[in-house]
């Protein structure tokens, strides 16, 4: 069983309060080195690439070095998403063993200050220059919810200016390895919904899955909610988990075009795939 990326969520802690994040943070906390290096290592038999996100912002994580280069021991790449509200030490990031950097502009957009939402989208300009003029291999996507809003058309009109560009279409390539990437919006969760059907597929359990912060096994990064809790790595091996009859009959009903859990049955994210 192999995995294309598996998601670690070191915290659900990342101080902003975007409309698009129904999620409830500052729950879990901060996962421990100690649970991080016994995951890490569990991870490295399953994929060759950790996602440091599910919720919570890994840079504000003041020792976010001592995880990166447990992971860079154990020969995993990684790959972090932060809302670039904390973009710091250049250096740090351009150096260290992480492969791509995902930065989330709509989170940026959403904050009520007027002038530290033009500090942190300039920051984010800033770190991509340094990118660019330091000749580093780290991929940077900046990305976008396609979303008709005046903070999306705002966005659009201040990146055409900051980068040069007459048009601004998904992928556009704004540097070496530096890319904006328009995504579909969606729903994180629907309690009250008409997708009943339990037929479909998604990639849970198929290319990746969850860990949370306080070590729950979760089918997918969109269960930030840990509503479908498939064991707890505090207590028992990631082997275990994944070859429990409920992870398989996850898994097999994905693969036969069944939906098993109900959770599952009302997202609305799985729906693109269908």
């Amino acid at each position: 069983m192999k995995f294309k990326k598996i998601y670690i969520e070191l915290s659900d802690i990342c101080g902003l309060d975007c409309s698009f994040c129904p999620s409830i943070k500052g729950r879990r906390g901060v996962m421990s080195l100690e649970l991080f290096s016994k995951i890490a290592l569990e991870c490295s038999k399953y994929t060759k690439l950790i996602a440091l996100h599910i919720l919570g912002d890994p840079l504000k994580i003041k020792n976010l070095k001592d995880y990166l280069m447990i992971a860079h021991k154990l020969n995993i790449s990684v790959e972090i998403t932060t809302s670039g509200v904390y973009l710091d030490d250049f250096d740090f990031l351009i150096k260290s063993p992480i492969k791509q950097v995902n930065i989330s502009l709509d989170a940026i957009m959403e904050l009520q200050s007027q002038s530290f939402k033009k500090r942190a989208l300039n920051r984010v300009f800033e770190f991509c220059r340094y990118k660019d003029s330091s000749n580093s291999d780290i991929f940077v996507n900046l990305r976008i919810q396609n979303r008709k809003s005046p903070q999306t058309a705002e966005l659009k009109s201040v990146l055409k200016q900051e980068f040069n560009l007459l048009e601004l279409d998904s992928n556009t390539r704004v540097g070496k390895k530096i890319i904006i990437v328009f995504r579909e919006s969606f729903l994180w969760h629907t309690n009250k919904s008409d997708i009943v059907a339990n037929t479909g597929f998604c990639y849970g359990l198929i290319s990746h899955f969850g860990i949370l912060s306080n070590g729950d096994v979760v089918p997918c990064c969109i269960d930030a909610n840990g509503d479908i809790v498939l064991g707890n790595l505090n207590k028992d091996s990631l082997k275990n988990i994944l070859y429990s009859s409920r992870v398989q009959r996850i898994i097999n009903g994905f693969k036969n075009g069944i939906v098993v859990e109900k959770k599952c049955i009302n997202c609305n994210y799985r729906m693109q795939f269908n």
